[in-house]
């Protein structure tokens, strides 16, 4: 006998799926949640370099190669085909959150995507 995924999902399949997330993917998704609601955005953009540099400032190691499989793989995102300029986060060692100008190619994170697939991080 023969399912198709959408014959057995659940929505206990769905709870277990979104909390079986890494640890550097939970981090990632939380920092971008709270720099999107200290300067109020609807979308980010973020360079893979730019999210190691956060993620070093929190205690969660990785590499760039882990980064880029998560923002291409396992997030669908799509980075820009030229360097162009964004507002980059970056972190200083007091915890605040501060946005500059940058140029690079980088991948736009959306607010409704992560509170879609991390909205555990939002009531913790």
């Amino acid at each position: 006998m023969w399912f198709t995924p959408k014959d057995i999902y659940t929505p206990a399949l769905h709870r277990l799926i979104k909390h079986n997330r890494n640890r550097v993917e939970k981090e990632l998704a939380s920092i971008l949640l709270s720099a999107m609601d200290k300067y109020e955005l609807d979308s980010i953009a973020i360079c893979p370099i730019d999210a190691l540099h956060m993620l070093n400032k929190t205690r969660v190691r990785t590499d760039l190669t882990q980064l880029r499989r998560l923002l291409k793989r396992e997030w669908k995102l799509e980075n820009q085909k030229n360097s162009n300029s964004y507002q980059r986060i970056t972190i200083w060692s007091n915890g605040d959150i501060n946005m500059e100008d940058a140029k690079g190619r980088y991948f736009t994170v959306e607010k409704e995507f992560l509170i879609k697939n991390f909205d555990d991080l939002m009531t913790e």
